[in-house]
């Protein structure tokens, strides 16, 4: 596919979701390490049982330090009260736990001060810590220009027919990026996230997706039923 032809199709099927599921606010202005528990939270749950999770995340505990010291039974435990995904408590317990080595306290206010060079190698130097939650932290705190991509979007990418089959996450994210304006990073991944979790996700719901009409994979699905 030609890349302005590309890139028409990309903005096409980025106003039909924003017509789905609304446009979607970026975070408040929170410090960096409440914005990774939540993205953390976010990402496994969705929007809403983040914020339920992450409010009693804030109510239960004293403060992030003793979630960093609690087990990973009690921290699931939370988050199941919240309806938010149990997944989220090991990643969560983990970079908590690897920040205080890094910093002796569980906070990130210096590492606020640094250059999104930096930022982003002191990120990726955590473990369990996955690239797309590097990009994301460096999209809306520092609001460089990069877009955040995981396995799902770039599946779904694939399949819509916007980068050939099989695609690395890196091809896609290049890709992409250049296909896209950068003021419109935020919302695609938003809203492609939100897609797959609901319809796009590993064992497609092609029959109530809206992007179906120019999706090569659902058209290909269609056929193969007749």
């Amino acid at each position: 596919m030609a890349s302005r032809k590309r890139s028409a199709a990309i903005t096409k099927a980025l106003k039909t979701l924003e017509g789905r599921y609304g446009k979607k606010p970026k975070p408040p202005n929170w410090n960096l390490i409440d914005t990774l528990i939540f993205y953390i939270l976010y990402y496994d749950s969705g929007v809403t049982a983040a914020r339920r999770a992450f409010k009693l995340l804030r109510d239960d505990y004293v403060d992030l330090n003793e979630v960093r010291v609690s087990s990973l039974n009690e921290i699931r435990s939370s988050l199941k009260k919240a309806s938010a995904s149990e997944t989220s408590a090991m990643q969560l317990r983990s970079a908590l736990k690897q920040i205080f080595l890094c910093e002796n306290d569980v906070s990130l206010e210096q590492v606020a001060e640094l250059t999104p060079e930096q930022a982003k190698r002191y990120f990726s130097k955590l473990d369990n810590i996955p690239a797309h939650t590097v990009d994301y932290m460096l999209l809306v705190k520092w609001n460089h220009p990069i877009l955040p991509i995981d396995k799902q979007i770039a599946l779904i990418c694939s399949r819509v027919g916007f980068v050939t089959r099989n695609s690395s996450i890196t091809t896609v994210q290049k890709s992409l990026m250049r296909d896209l304006k950068k003021d419109l990073f935020f919302d695609f991944f938003s809203l492609f996230l939100e897609h797959a979790s609901k319809v796009c996700c590993k064992e497609p719901h092609c029959d109530r997706c809206i992007l179906k009409k120019q999706c090569k994979y659902g058209n290909t699905s269609k056929r193969k039923k007749k």
